[in-house]
């Protein structure tokens, strides 16, 4: 099953990935590939090994290595896939296509029991605006839904039409409100409070410390800006604990 998870940056797109991989085959069972790294032609080998003739041949690499480790039985993340060189995106059509993968030292893996994702942050300044469909009086508007998403890929070249025909499921991840943030929020306080409870310190916080939080939440950066809120809260409770509190309350900034 090859997914693709579409949507602005810290929507929690990777945080799935890991959880389903936790679900479906237990710890340590996700095999990230952080596409960044692969912007080059010749990165094809970094993925796969290097062919007959070149240095590493003979060595599987650390892809490799996860993949035999588990059986093939994980999850396979491509992490950020648009940033990919199109060669690289070229070679992953094998294992698209046929859950097969062919490894530098000519060795055929089957991943068909592994679940592959790919994620990618492309088209983020669209997806959250409107389709507009008609002229004038007449014009209606309505969300981008999956077919659309899959024109606009091919259309800006981020995939080609054979790639995204290799997708099974295309899944649009939304830009976290403010409102689903403070549910987040909260649930990460009270995950911070459980972690200190072990250690036998106790943590409170009010609706006063949530709010001025999200108050300074940055919409466009997502999960990614309410674990930067937590972590400030969180040294100032180590700081706090340091001092020898074991009742520690929570807030962003030393006296507030």
């Amino acid at each position: 099953m090859v997914l693709l998870f579409i949507g602005p940056t810290g929507t929690g797109k990777t945080s799935l990935a890991k959880q389903l991989s936790h679900c479906l085959f237990g710890t340590d069972t996700i095999a990230t590939q952080n596409m960044s790294e692969f912007t080059e032609r010749q990165d094809v080998a970094k993925l796969f090994g290097s062919p007959p003739g070149y240095i590493g041949h003979g060595t599987d690499t650390k892809f490799i290595q996860e993949i035999k480790n588990r059986d093939g039985h994980l999850v396979i993340l491509f992490d950020e896939i648009e940033k990919a060189a199109p060669e690289v995106k070229m070679s992953l059509m094998q294992i698209l296509d046929t859950g097969a993968l062919t490894t530098g030292n000519n060795e055929t893996l089957d991943v068909t029991s592994s679940i592959i994702i790919l994620t990618s942050n492309a088209l983020s300044n669209i997806l959250g605006k409107k389709l507009k469909i008609g002229i004038g009086i007449d014009a209606e508007e309505r969300e981008y839904n999956i077919d659309d998403i899959k024109e606009l890929l091919i259309r800006d070249q981020v995939f080609s039409p054979e790639f995204i025909n290799r997708i099974d499921s295309v899944i649009k991840f939304k830009s976290i409100t403010k409102g689903v943030a403070r549910s987040i929020f909260i649930q990460r306080l009270k995950k911070l409070a459980a972690e200190l409870s072990i250690k036998d310190v106790e943590f409170t916080w009010d609706n006063v410390l949530v709010d001025t939080s999200l108050q300074r939440y940055e919409i466009e950066y997502g999960g990614r800006s309410i674990e930067r809120l937590i972590n400030i809260i969180k040294q100032n409770a180590v700081q706090d604990i340091i001092s020898g509190q074991k009742k520690v309350r929570g807030k962003l900034r030393n006296g507030s």
